[in-house]
């Protein structure tokens, strides 16, 4: 069942790519990730003495992204979309991306490009994304301003790139929505007379604010996880045989945004419940390594609170557990908690679908 799977929406780096290469083999059975390309950056050293954060081009930008997917190996498929990157899916995007298919990277991985309604109206697809998009398929991904005209124009614009509905992964991303977006989503979807016969669809959406800035704490926050209770309404509301999927952006906001050139982050993390993500906030540092301590006083904060559940006994609550129990542990970096944060909601969020079927 299509509801036992779950996609998170990912951007490539460090940490969300560390987070999936380290999930247990039972878990990539069930997750499928959807990628999204962001721009990357090369440090250059200036005169002064004093670093700067350079960007690649858009092409080397592609190319270095693509590669830090490589050993994703647990995964059956991954959805890859060039997006925030690049304005559209080209021929060219769609020929490094069915690249990576069946290479030494991948090998047994199906890679699977990502289109947009918009992609399908204005690309040009040539033979060798064609016939690409006919040996793997595609993801749709469709937007709640897509909605309206989306079930009178699909099958039409399918036919340009000679797909069928069968051939389609359809992702219906709602981003950040309220509940009367939602339920206006069922109540359309409930009059289409045929919304079925896709290979697989997801409906996602994200509730993670921007930025630590809305939580005014220095140590422990909480934020409802609205996203979750988003997709249970679609589960329930829309009754066209339609095994639905869940997807949702982790620990990350839906609206991707570059980070400001030097900006200064805080020693926080993020550690998802079941309704809910505890926020640790840290104060902000300057990277003297100093300010890491804080680490262990929020991991304390929330052993002392019985928040963590032992009993899952994932990496995060491990090394949270053993910063507790071990004053001479490693602490970890911004990376690190990173991966431990998205690591853990994977894992939670894997168990709350598995509890519900």
């Amino acid at each position: 069942m299509n509801t036992q799977v779950y996609m998170p929406i990912l951007v490539i780096k460090d940490g969300e790519v560390k987070a999936l290469r380290e999930i247990s083999v039972d878990e990539a059975n069930k997750v499928v990730p959807l990628m999204q390309i962001t721009r990357k950056y090369k440090t250059e050293q200036l005169p002064n003495g004093h670093r700067k954060q350079v960007p690649y081009s858009e092409t080397e930008s592609l190319g270095k992204r693509l590669n830090q997917l490589g050993g994703l190996l647990r995964f059956e498929k991954l959805f890859v979309d060039s997006r925030p990157l690049m304005q559209s899916n080209t021929n060219e995007t769609i020929q490094k991306i069915g690249n990576l298919s069946g290479g030494q990277l991948f090998k047994s991985c199906v890679v699977i490009p990502v289109l947009t309604i918009e992609d399908l109206k204005t690309q040009n697809y040539d033979s060798n994304s064609i016939t690409y998009f006919k040996e793997h398929g595609i993801c749709l991904r469709i937007f709640k301003e897509d909605i309206n005209d989306f079930w009178l124009t699909i099958d039409s614009l399918l036919n340009k790139v000679d797909l069928k509905r069968k051939d389609v992964d359809l992702v219906i991303d709602y981003k950040k929505s309220n509940q009367e977006e939602v339920k206006e989503l069922i109540q359309q979807t409930n009059k289409i007379k045929e919304a079925n016969g896709w290979r697989s669809i997801f409906f996602a959406n994200g509730s993670f604010p921007t930025n630590l800035s809305e939580f005014t704490n220095i140590g422990k926050n909480t934020k409802s996880r609205s996203d979750w209770d988003s997709w249970l309404l679609v589960r329930k509301g829309i009754n066209q045989g339609l095994d639905i999927g869940y997807g949702d952006y982790a620990i990350r906001n839906p609206q991707y945004m570059e980070p400001a050139e030097n900006a200064t982050p805080s020693r926080s993390f993020i550690y998802a419940r079941e309704n809910e993500w505890v926020v640790m906030k840290g104060q902000t540092d300057d990277r003297n390594g100093e300010k890491a301590k804080q680490y262990r006083a929020l991991s304390q904060i929330l052993i002392k609170g019985k928040l963590v559940n032992a009993k899952h006994s994932c990496p995060m609550e491990k090394h949270i557990t053993n910063l507790d129990k071990n004053k001479g542990a490693d602490l970890g970096g911004f990376t690190t908690w990173i991966k431990l944060g998205i690591g853990h909601h994977i894992s939670l969020t894997l168990h709350q679908i598995s509890n519900l079927n």
